[in-house]
């Protein structure tokens, strides 16, 4: 098992024209497919484009080579994660039957440190935890977002200097990447509302976001036969959710 300790400044964040969870449903608009299809583009690219936009402030403010180096390689790496979402979204929305999703062996602790890698620095700390050689059978770009969502949701929940846990192990042919937080938590009869598109619980009136996290998340891995759930906590504060996907040597 390894462990690494990142503080970031803030992951992928929700877009600001929410729906709150303590409005009746009733009162509010329901959206057409091409406003639904552009909340979703913009949720998906908000987070890479935030990183973009940080790097490259970051830039024009350093002088030492590494820095400069790492803030240019996390600025391309994530332009190129908005090329990719949008080609993505593009092809999911043409007319005919779905096309098939590519999957290829995905080392996930690959994945899990480029994101954590990219996020700048804060007073929120993320841990990984993981079991070595863990290879999913998945679609790379569709397991980045949807981790890039629920890390994002786990961070936007965190307090100040709080921790979020994040753990990679495989059990019984899948991966079970588990993001776990010390926010105010889900409660037991909650746990799969929040998978619903732009559905928000009460204890989120007073944070940013649409309510499209989980439910991309969940969109993102079902593609290619994953999962995402939250696990119950009754007894215990925060959130667990999980991203569950094949492995590679038991598809």
């Amino acid at each position: 098992m390894s462990d690494r300790d990142r503080r970031p400044e803030g992951g992928p964040q929700d877009t600001p024209h929410a729906r709150d969870g303590t409005r009746n449903p009733s009162q509010v608009r329901r959206l057409t497919p091409a406003e639904e299809a552009a909340a979703m583009l913009a949720h998906e690219i908000r987070g890479p484009l935030t990183v973009v936009l940080g790097y490259l402030g970051l830039l024009a403010r350093v002088s030492d080579e590494r820095s400069r180096e790492h803030a240019l390689s996390a600025a391309t790496r994530a332009a190129e994660q908005i090329d990719a979402i949008i080609d993505d979204v593009a092809a999911s929305l043409e007319p005919g039957d779905a096309k098939p999703i590519a999957c290829t062996p995905v080392p996930v602790r690959d994945v899990v440190d480029r994101i954590v890698g990219d996020v700048p620095t804060s007073d929120v700390a993320i841990i990984v935890r993981a079991q070595d050689g863990c290879v999913a059978w998945a679609n790379e770009l569709r397991l980045a977002r949807a981790f890039g969502n629920v890390l994002g949701n786990a961070l936007k929940f965190s307090p100040a200097r709080g921790t979020v846990t994040v753990s990679i192990a495989e059990q019984g042919g899948r991966v079970l990447l588990a993001v776990e937080d010390q926010g105010p938590g889900i409660p037991p009869g909650e746990c799969e509302r929040v998978f619903g598109a732009f559905e928000r619980l009460s204890r989120d009136a007073d944070k940013p976001g649409s309510g499209l996290g989980l439910a991309l998340a969940r969109d993102a891995v079902s593609a290619f036969g994953g999962t995402v759930r939250v696990l119950p906590r009754p007894e215990a504060a925060g959130a667990c959710v999980v991203i569950d996907v094949s492995a590679a040597d038991g598809d």
